[in-house]
Order: structure tokens, then C-alpha cells, then sequence
């Protein structure tokens, strides 16, 4: 009898801790999901002062919904997000709330930025065309920071709600020199 009620208290004491821990297991998942929310938060004050909508889901999932003014303020956000400790997958809904401009005037801008940038050894190897804000790009260059200039670049022009980036890099042998 002492043996089967030394069975039955040490199961009891089993189950009891189980029940703990597995309360304090979900209690600590939603404070870990509020915490990372607060995180998340503070990040982005400290660079875009706007409120945005942030939900945090299981395992580390942000929601992002707001409007932003530029297309680099989007991409600037996913960045700041994307460098916060527990984030590990970004569900992006902000919108770039810019000025409606004409296509013509967005590709002349950005064909002008693109001509001035000294760190694009051949602006001319990049064409550009515009369709309702979206601005596609084409061509060549010598060297992937030049791609990222020039579409770092773009993305701040007004008017630009996205970017589609065709932009290949040349074999080493045909590349210009930057010295």
C-alpha cells in the first residue's frame, strides 16, 4: 500500500510540475511576444517617428502596416526590423504614400541622380524606364555597390513606389576600374 501511494504522490508531484511549467512556458511566450513587440516599437521611434501597426505572431513573426513617405523609408524600416533580436520573419504592409508624379518626370529625376552619382563609373550602362511609379532598371555594371547606389538612390526620389532592379553585374575581364 506505502508503495502504491509513493507511486501516486510522486505522479501527482510529475503532473503538478508539468502543469507549472507548461503555464509558466505559455505565460513566458506572450510576454516574450509583447517584449518583442516593445522592441520592435523602439527600434523604429528611434528612426521614423510615425506609428505603425506592429503585431508580433508565433515564433518571432512581425506585421508591419503604416504608410511611409519614400520608398526608402520602406526599405530603411525592413532593415531596422529585420536587425531586432528575435525577429525572424517579416510580414512587410506599408505603404510608400508619395506624391503622384508622371513617369516621364520620375525617369528624367532618376536619370539625372543616376548621371551624378561619382561612385557609378558608367551611368550610360543603365537604362530606366518608369510604368505608374514602379521604376525598372537594366543593364550593366562593373560592381555590385554601383546596383545598390543606384537603387538606394531611386528609392528616394518622390513619386517612386517600388523598384524592379535588372541591373547585371559584368564578368571581372570587361569591368572598369574604379582607379
Amino acid at each position: 500500500m506505502k508503495a502504491q501511494s509513493s507511486i501516486w504522490r510522486k505522479s501527482a508531484v510529475a503532473i503538478f510540475a508539468f502543469v507549472l511549467l507548461l503555464g509558466f512556458t505559455t505565460v513566458n511566450a506572450s510576454q516574450s511576444s509583447k517584449a518583442l513587440q516593445g522592441h520592435v516599437q523602439d527600434a523604429i521611434e528611434n528612426y521614423y517617428p510615425q506609428d505603425f501597426q506592429i503585431k508580433v505572431g508565433k515564433k518571432g513573426k512581425v506585421q508591419i502596416n503604416g504608410d511611409v513617405n519614400s520608398l526608402y523609408d520602406r526599405y530603411q524600416v525592413f532593415e531596422i526590423v529585420s536587425a531586432v533580436k528575435g525577429v525572424r520573419e517579416i510580414d512587410d504592409n506599408l505603404v510608400v504614400d508619395t506624391p503622384m508624379i508622371p513617369d516621364d518626370m520620375i525617369a528624367e529625376k532618376a536619370r539625372m541622380v543616376i548621371n551624378l552619382m561619382h561612385s557609378i563609373l558608367a551611368p550610360e550602362r543603365i537604362q530606366i524606364k518608369v510604368d505608374q511609379g514602379v521604376v525598372f532598371l537594366e543593364g550593366t555594371v562593373s560592381f555590385h555597390r554601383e546596383r545598390l547606389a543606384a537603387v538606394s538612390i531611386i528609392s528616394q526620389l518622390k513619386g517612386v513606389k517600388g523598384i524592379v532592379d535588372n541591373i547585371k553585374l559584368l564578368p571581372l575581364k570587361k569591368a572598369v576600374s574604379d582607379s
